[in-house]
C-alpha cells in the first residue's frame, strides 16, 4: 500500500472518530437542554407534524426526511434525526476537507485543520441546538465548495436543499453576487442570481403560506434579552460566560486578521459580507449566548483562521496566501 493511501485511510477513521466523539458530546448536550427548551417550539414530534410553532416549522427539510424515511422503514423519529445530523456532520467534515485542501494544497494542512474544524464547533453548539443545525453547517458548506469550483447545477440542488432546510439559505446568494460581480459575465451572474433569488422566493412563499395558521411569528425578536442578559446574567456564572465569549471573540478575530491581505480574496470578500449581518441577526433574533446563529458563516471564519495558521509553520505552502489561489 503506497503511503499517501495509508495516509489517507488514517485520515478517514480518525475524523469519523473525532466526528463520533463530537456527536457524543452533541447529543449529551441536547438531552440536557430537553429539559428547559419550549415544548411547543422544537419538540420533535410537532416538527414532523407540521404543527410546530413559527418560525421553527418553517425548516422543513429534515421533517421531510423523517417522514418519507419512516413511510419506507418504520424508525422512531429520535432515530432518524440522530441518523440525518451525525450524517451532516460526516458530511461537513469531509466538505471543509475539500475546501481546505482547495486553497492550501497540503495533505498536512488540509488533514490537520479539518480534524482541528470539529472540536471548534463546540463553543457553537453548548446553547440551544436545534436538529436543523449541523444539516444547515454541512449543505452551507458543502454549497460555498460547489460555488468557489464553479460547479453551478450541483450549486443549484444543494441551494433548493439549503432552503428548506433554514431560510439563511439567501446568504449564499449574496455571497455569490459578492464574490463574482467581478470574476463572471454579467448576463450570466444575472442569470444564476435571478435563479436563486426565484427559488428562494417560491419555496419561502410556500412554507409561509402552508404554516401561516401555526402558532407564533415569522421572527422572534430578542434584543431586549441580549440587553437584559447583561443584568440578569452577571453574578457570578453570568460574568464567566460573558468573559469566555469575549475571549472567544478576541482570539477569532486575531486569527481571522492575523495576514488578512494575502489570504484567498473569496474568503475575504465573503466574510467581510457576511459576518457583520449576522452579529446584527444575533443580536435581534438570537437568545444571549446562542453562539450557534453562526454556523453558517463558521467555514469561511474558519478558513480564514486555522488553516493559515498551520501554512506559516511550512514556509513552503505560502505561495498558497495568493490572493487569487483558489479563485
Amino acid at each position: 500500500m503506497k503511503l499517501s493511501n495509508f495516509k489517507q485511510i488514517a485520515f478517514g477513521i480518525a475524523a469519523i472518530i473525532v466526528s463520533s466523539v463530537f456527536f457524543w458530546l452533541y447529543s449529551s448536550i441536547n438531552s440536557l437542554q430537553q429539559i428547559w427548551q419550549p415544548p411547543n417550539a422544537m419538540d420533535l414530534q410537532l416538527l414532523v407534524a407540521g404543527t410546530a410553532d413559527r418560525p421553527y416549522v418553517y425548516r422543513v427539510l429534515m421533517p421531510i426526511l423523517i417522514r418519507v424515511f419512516s413511510a419506507l422503514v418504520y424508525l422512531p423519529a429520535e432515530q432518524y434525526a440522530a441518523m440525518f445530523i451525525y450524517l451532516s456532520l460526516i458530511g461537513f467534515v469531509f466538505s471543509i476537507y475539500r475546501l481546505t485542501q482547495y486553497f492550501w494544497p497540503s495533505p498536512k494542512i488540509a488533514y490537520t485543520a479539518t480534524l482541528l474544524a470539529v472540536p471548534s464547533l463546540i463553543p457553537l453548539v453548548l446553547i440551544d441546538n436545534h436538529i436543523y443545525d449541523l444539516p444547515q453547517l454541512f449543505l452551507f458548506t458543502l454549497s460555498l465548495e460547489f460555488m468557489i469550483k464553479k460547479r453551478w447545477g450541483l450549486f443549484i440542488l444543494t441551494y433548493i436543499l439549503t432552503c428548506l432546510n433554514k431560510e439563511t439559505a439567501i446568504f449564499l446568494t449574496l455571497i455569490f453576487l459578492v464574490c463574482y460581480y467581478s470574476e463572471m459575465g454579467r448576463s450570466r451572474l444575472i442569470k444564476l442570481a435571478s435563479l436563486q433569488i426565484g427559488i428562494y422566493v417560491a419555496l419561502r412563499s410556500i412554507t409561509l403560506y402552508v404554516f401561516r395558521n401555526n402558532p407564533g411569528a415569522i421572527m422572534e425578536y430578542h434584543l431586549v434579552d441580549q440587553l437584559l442578559a447583561f443584568r440578569d446574567y452577571y453574578p457570578p456564572w453570568g460574568m464567566v460566560g460573558i468573559v469566555f465569549h469575549l475571549i472567544l471573540t478576541s482570539l477569532t478575530t486575531w486569527l481571522i486578521i492575523r495576514h488578512w491581505s494575502i489570504k484567498p480574496i473569496f474568503l475575504r470578500r465573503a466574510a467581510l459580507t457576511v459576518t457583520p449581518i449576522f452579529l446584527v441577526l444575533y443580536w435581534l433574533f438570537g437568545y444571549p449566548f446562542e453562539l450557534r446563529v453562526f454556523l453558517e458563516i463558521f467555514p469561511l471564519l474558519y478558513l480564514l483562521a486555522i488553516p493559515p495558521l498551520l501554512a506559516s509553520k511550512y514556509q513552503s505552502q505560502s505561495r498558497a496566501f495568493a490572493p487569487n489561489n483558489g479563485y
